[in-house]
């Protein structure tokens, strides 16, 4: 069984359970595996009258949300190649990625994010925004079957010099990854016998946060996604997470967002505060002084939960 028939039949069990949870400031809306699957047969309708066939490559351009992990599935159950674009990077450099892989299609979230395309890519393709897209019946055909070798998504990736490259996964390499990052979650948080909390923040389109939001659907397990990155604190506090994805880039901006708000707030806090700190740098370095206890104790009591 491949992963797509996994997450697939997943959506089809239960189809009242949340699969995708959308944070919106203080708020949760809780998108079902019934409404995911819908989402999807619909999608897939509307692909497939644009022409695309199975091998064609088809760019999505969209924030996250419970429509994206929709639109994945059903790019890939019409057996086309998805090209997941960062919705917020300058539509010049996305024009690249878009000459270098030749999509059949883009589908943007919106007409905004479309315009911004068409006006910095000169030899654009057929294009589709959300509200079309979702709209209408559902597909009856059956999913497409892939074979191992089939490509399954295409990502770009600044990690070398020069023009972004685009790394190919196909079936294959998939269906390896899918259940060993399934087991490392397992091991690390043990059996919860409720549904983990997951908090994802980060882009659907990069290869990390890809694998986040396939293994959550394959498990099956409940993903809570980001809405707005700039309400990125009151959101974590909304979804109240076990667990979410991270890189050290946010960890650093966490780290300068906390210092920088008990410098302000001085007195005792900012007293704690930095003699904690000092005490787990020097524990973590195996020079721990006498007093290094009580200090990481207190911090983790007084201001560290704040």
């Amino acid at each position: 069984m491949s992963f797509l028939t996994r997450i697939l039949s997943n959506l089809s069990l239960d189809g009242e359970k949340p699969s995708v949870i959308e944070v919106h400031g203080e708020s949760l809306v809780p998108v079902s595996r019934a409404t995911i699957l819908e989402f999807t047969l619909r999608a897939r309708r509307n692909i497939a009258a644009a022409g695309v066939k199975a091998g064609d490559r088809v760019a999505l351009l969209a924030p996250n949300s419970a429509k994206w992990a929709a639109c994945d599935l059903a790019i890939l159950s019409e057996g086309a190649i998805v090209v997941p674009l960062y919705s917020r990077q300058d539509p010049h450099e996305l024009a690249v990625m878009l000459n270098d892989c030749k999509p059949t299609l883009l589908i943007a979230a919106d007409e905004t994010l479309e315009q911004s395309i068409l006006d910095a890519w000169t030899t654009p393709c057929q294009t589709i925004c959300f509200d079309p897209l979702f709209a209408g019946e559902a597909s009856e055909t059956p999913t497409f079957e892939h074979a191992p070798k089939d490509p399954v998504t295409i990502i770009y990736t600044s990690g070398t010099s020069g023009v972004p490259k685009g790394v190919i996964l196909n079936c294959a390499n998939v269906d390896y990854m899918l259940p060993t990052t399934y087991r490392a979650i397992q091991d690390i948080t043990g059996e919860r016998g409720i549904d983990d909390k997951v908090f994802h923040f980060l882009p659907f389109c990069f290869a990390g946060s890809r694998m986040m939001l396939w293994t959550q659907l394959y498990r099956p397990n409940p993903i809570t996604a980001s809405t707005d990155l700039t309400n990125l604190v009151q959101e974590m506090g909304t979804a109240d997470p076990n667990y979410y994805l991270n890189v050290p880039a946010v960890l650093e901006r966490i780290k300068l967002g906390v210092g920088s708000k008990v410098r302000e707030q001085g007195g005792m806090a900012l007293t704690l505060y930095s003699k904690a700190v000092a005490a787990y740098r020097r524990a973590k370095n195996g020079e721990s002084k006498a007093l290094d206890g009580l200090w990481l104790m207190l911090g983790k009591k007084l201001v560290f939960p704040k």
